[in-house]
């Protein structure tokens, strides 16, 4: 009767020790299949001709504010942030598209983008409300779903939506102007974009190497 008692014994012994080894390795399968990955989010960051097609030249004449972009796609009644990158306080100003460009005043000429290649579009604008606009060159923003403010005399706007604001600067060389767009404080961060105005008269210079050196 003992030895059929032992045998017994270990035969339930034996079954609870499978049934839990079965369980355990269940257990681990289902938490590898819910393993999680370790992965570093990464922000998309639009290419340069992207940008390209967001950011263009204004320029404010007597009778016509024009805007020079490399995009040809863009309607009437699409919207155009202007930013004036003036010293020693820049200004905002918001305007639309009502037609391609056949304004008769005076192009100031000289625009050179950094691509040599850039087919240029240009567009009449017609400032919304009230404006503080005297004339000369700015940046203008196309579309943005995000709004351009003034922050201690700079403009600045989250164009990437990637939560880095973009700055606005203007500076001038021995011969001409130039307009630049930075991810970060200008000088500091990373420029995204650059176009030049060549005068070709002298100017007082006051640029940075920083504004104009070639990028990759």
């Amino acid at each position: 009767m003992k030895i059929l008692l032992l045998i017994l014994l270990s035969l339930i012994l034996f079954s609870v020790s499978c049934q839990t080894n079965a369980e355990t390795h269940l257990i681990e399968n289902t938490s590898s299949s819910f393993e999680v990955k370790d992965e570093t989010s990464t922000t998309l960051k639009p290419n340069q001709e992207n940008l390209n097609s967001k950011i263009g030249n204004v320029e404010i004449g007597n009778k016509c504010i024009r805007l020079f972009i490399e995009n040809p796609d863009l309607q009437v009644g699409d919207k155009v942030q202007i930013v004036l990158p003036e010293d020693p306080s820049q200004k905002i100003s918001e305007a639309e598209i009502i037609k391609l460009s056949e304004c008769k005043d005076e192009h100031f000429g000289g625009l050179e983008p950094d691509n040599p290649e850039a087919k240029l579009t240009e567009y009449l604008l017609k400032l919304s409300g009230k404006n503080d606009i005297n004339g000369g060159f700015g940046i203008g923003i196309v579309n943005a779903n995000t709004q351009a403010k003034i922050v201690r005399g700079l403009a600045t706007i989250d164009l990437n939506e990637d939560g880095q604001d973009e700055y606005f600067r203007q500076c001038t060389s021995n011969e001409g102007l130039h307009l630049t767009v930075w991810t970060g404080k200008p000088l500091k961060g990373k420029r995204i974009w650059h176009s030049y105005y060549n005068f070709n008269y002298d100017t007082v210079p006051n640029c940075n190497e920083k504004d104009y050196e070639e990028t990759n």
